[in-house]
């Protein structure tokens, strides 16, 4: 079967916030230290590191002291180490730096989501006498309105390491946001795309495809689909041993007793506990008559539309056999030609009626 993607659209919410956040930069100057407190053997000093660094002693202490305040080593009786953060700034070749300023955050909680940073830039804010010219006055007066404590979503976010917005670039950590943070009232939304064929998540916002993202391990096609079947109340009639649903003949078209494959739409389904999603189709779905009336009928059916030509003793007996071919579960018999002929002139109403009791009536009466 094939299910159309899960999608929906996640509503971002946007903040200016003052705030002190960690960015990961180069720093070779950094790394030259860290690599020499972790090459070199016994009690890494501050006079080792000078004579190592061909420095004067004044700029190594200098380096050390940085190398201590970002995290990146320490000390103990004038013996330096180098932190967790040191050895994996060794690896990355580069090292977080601190930054106090104003920036503008867009949030998207979205239990699909990783991460709810959907982006962080820079804020400049405006200067003081566009704050109290005149012309600005009730423009200012409605922008205090926007000033709140601040929410949960932001709070969570300090100290919860590193991180990449969902816009891509570098990691960077938010170490702490004062309390009164401004809402911007510029209602977005994320677009939300999941080929669970494809094992493929896309976000997309203002138009711009994001970094791509995972797919829960647990959201799968047979997820999906046995959702549909609970919330339908269709569960009973699925044959997991055949990959099939059983279904009344009464309840499909004229294409599907054809192919005996069958499409449903799954308007908003609600997959485990990631919430809700726009209307699914769901297509290609093997199907199987419910009971043995439905049987008979479908075969009934099928044997109608073989029946194209002069309706031979032996095309008859092969078309009846192609008929109820599916069906083999039910032990049931089709009429004979004579009979089935009979039938058809007595019912015979359309123009294809009439044309498929022709085919049938002749090769009797001339006893093909």
């Amino acid at each position: 079967m094939k299910i159309s993607e899960l999608k929906r659209m996640s509503k971002v919410e946007t903040w200016h916030i003052k705030a002190r956040i960690s960015k990961i930069v180069p720093r070779h100057d950094m790394i030259m230290v860290l690599m020499y407190l972790k090459e070199k053997s016994g009690k890494p000093t501050t006079k080792g590191l000078s004579e190592h660094l061909e420095l004067r002693k004044m700029s190594a202490e200098r380096l050390l002291k940085i190398a201590s305040s970002l995290g990146l080593v320490s000390e103990n009786n004038n013996s330096f180490r180098l932190t967790n953060d040191g050895v994996k700034a060794i690896t990355n070749k580069k090292v977080f730096i601190p930054e106090e300023g104003t920036w503008e955050i867009a949030l998207c909680e979205d239990p699909l989501l990783s991460c709810s940073v959907v982006y962080l830039t820079v804020h400049n804010e405006s200067n003081a006498w566009e704050d109290v010219n005149p012309i600005n006055k009730s423009k200012t007066k409605q922008r205090q309105n926007s000033f709140h404590e601040i929410p949960l979503l932001l709070m969570e976010l300090i100290n919860y390491g590193e991180l990449i917005p969902l816009t891509g670039g570098e990691e960077l950590k938010i170490l702490s946001i004062d309390e009164r943070v401004e809402k911007i009232n510029s209602p977005k939304s994320l677009a939300i795309s999941l080929d669970l064929h494809q094992n493929k998540a896309t976000l997309n916002f203002k138009e711009k495809t994001l970094n791509p993202t995972t797919i829960p391990p647990n959201i799968t096609v047979a997820t999906v689909w046995e959702a549909f079947l609970t919330n339908e109340g269709k569960m009973r009639y699925w044959d997991e041993s055949r990959q099939s649903l059983a279904v009344s003949f009464n309840d499909i078209d004229d294409s599907e007793k054809n192919t005996m494959k069958k499409k449903f739409i799954y308007r908003k389904p609600e997959i485990l506990e990631y919430g809700q999603f726009e209307d699914v189709s769901i297509e290609g779905v093997n199907i199987h008559a419910r009971t043995k009336k439905d049987a008979q009928q479908w075969a009934l059916w099928r044997l109608d539309q073989n029946i194209t030509s002069l309706a031979s003793s032996d095309k008859y007996d092969e078309w009846c056999n192609e008929a109820i071919m599916p069906f083999s579960e039910y032990d049931m018999e089709l009429p004979d030609r004579s009979e089935f002929a009979s039938q058809a002139w007595h019912n015979a109403e359309t123009a294809n009626e009439r044309q498929l009791a022709w085919h049938l009536i002749s090769a009797v009466d001339w006893d093909l």
